[in-house]
C-alpha cells in the first residue's frame, strides 16, 4: 500500500537530492578541466559524465542502501526510522 511506497522516502530524497546537486556542480568543472587538457569536446563531455556520475553515485549510494533496507522491512519489525536504519546497516 501507500505506507510501503512512502517508506524510505527520507533517505531516497537525500540520495536523489545529493546526486542532483553533486552531479550538476561537479560535471561542468570536470568537463572544463578535461577539455583544457584534451581539446576534444566529445572526450571531455563523455569523460566528465563518467567521472561526475561515478563519483556522485559512490557518494550517495549509502542513502540508497538505507531506503531499500527500509522498504524491505515494510512491516517495521526491524526499524521504524531512518536513523534506526542507519544504525542497523552501518
Amino acid at each position: 500500500g501507500y505506507g510501503t511506497f512512502a517508506r524510505g522516502f527520507t533517505p531516497k530524497a537525500l540520495r536523489d537530492g545529493g546526486f542532483g546537486v553533486g552531479f550538476l556542480s561537479f560535471y561542468p568543472r570536470v568537463e572544463e578541466q578535461l577539455y583544457d587538457s584534451t581539446k576534444s569536446g566529445i572526450c571531455a563531455t563523455l569523460g566528465a559524465a563518467v567521472i561526475a556520475g561515478s563519483g556522485t553515485a559512490l557518494a550517495t549510494h549509502p542513502f540508497d542502501t538505507l531506503s531499500v533496507f527500509m522498504q524491505r522491512d515494510s512491516s517495521q519489525q526491524i526499524v521504524k526510522s531512518t536513523w534506526q536504519a542507519a544504525r542497523a546497516v552501518y
